[in-house]
C-alpha cells in the first residue's frame, strides 16, 4: 500500500500538469486585473474591452483548445476509476462490499 502511494500521486498529477502545459496561462492572460470589483464605469468598460478581444483573437483556437481539455477530464475520470478498483483490490474488496450494502461493521 505504502508504494502505491506515490504512483497514485503522479497519476493524479501527470493530467494537471498535461492540462496547464497546454492552456498556457491563456485565461489568467485575459482576465488579467479582474479579481477586484470595479466601481469606475470606464476601467469595467476597458476590462470587457479587454476580455473580448482576446477572446476574438483565440476563436480560431477554441476547437483544439476544448477537445484538449475534454481529453484531460477524460483522463481525469478514467484515473479515478482506475484508482477506485486498484484501491478496492488492495483493500480485498471491502470497498465493494460497502457500497453493496452488505459490509456492516458488526461484520468487520
Amino acid at each position: 500500500m505504502s508504494t502505491y502511494s506515490p504512483l497514485q500521486a503522479i497519476s493524479f498529477y501527470v493530467p494537471h500538469m498535461y492540462w496547464k502545459y497546454f492552456e498556457g496561462t491563456r485565461l489568467s492572460f485575459c482576465t488579467r486585473k479582474s479579481k477586484e470589483p470595479e466601481l469606475d464605469d470606464k476601467a469595467r468598460d476597458m476590462r470587457i474591452l479587454r476580455m473580448m478581444q482576446c477572446f476574438i483573437r483565440y476563436k480560431d483556437r477554441s476547437t483544439c483548445y476544448s477537445i484538449n481539455y475534454a481529453f484531460s477530464e477524460l483522463c481525469n475520470l478514467f484515473n479515478t476509476t482506475l484508482n477506485v478498483y486498484v484501491l478496492d483490490t488492495l483493500n480485498i474488496g471491502l470497498m465493494a462490499l460497502w457500497a453493496r450494502g452488505s459490509l456492516t461493521m458488526e461484520s468487520v
